[in-house]
């Protein structure tokens, strides 16, 4: 039991630290505030209808592969779990990471076989 209390308080301690100490110079940074310009909402929508038929719009992907592909100088990507994995049973769907990835280095993309990727 005095194990127990010990975790429980060192746990409560180390918790306590890292709520309250402060950051070290340098990661805390808070930028002017600026207008976002033109804005536009996105939404991908997949649902099925009264006659049982299933509608995918998936206007957010649509809009990033535009972007990448009106790209001039350099792409910058941050996707959670970019693969094709769809889990058991696995449904007739688009293949999203294909298509992204025919659109930063397939033909087309404006990459050449001279591109540095770092």
């Amino acid at each position: 039991m005095r194990i127990l209390v010990l975790f429980a308080v060192c746990i409560a301690g180390v918790g306590c630290y890292n709520a309250l100490h402060p950051l070290p110079p340098g990661i805390s940074f808070e930028g002017p505030s600026r207008e976002a310009g033109e804005l536009r909402f996105l939404a991908d929508l997949t649902y099925v209808d009264e006659a049982g038929s299933r509608h995918v719009e998936q206007e957010i992907f649509d809009t990033v592969v535009e972007v990448i592909r009106g790209a001039e100088r350099f792409v910058v990507v941050d996707m959670f779990l970019y693969n094709d994995f769809q889990g058991d049973p696995p449904e007739n769907t688009r293949a999203l990471s294909a298509e992204l990835t025919e659109a930063l280095i397939g033909p087309g993309s404006g990459s050449s076989p001279n591109s540095s990727w770092w």
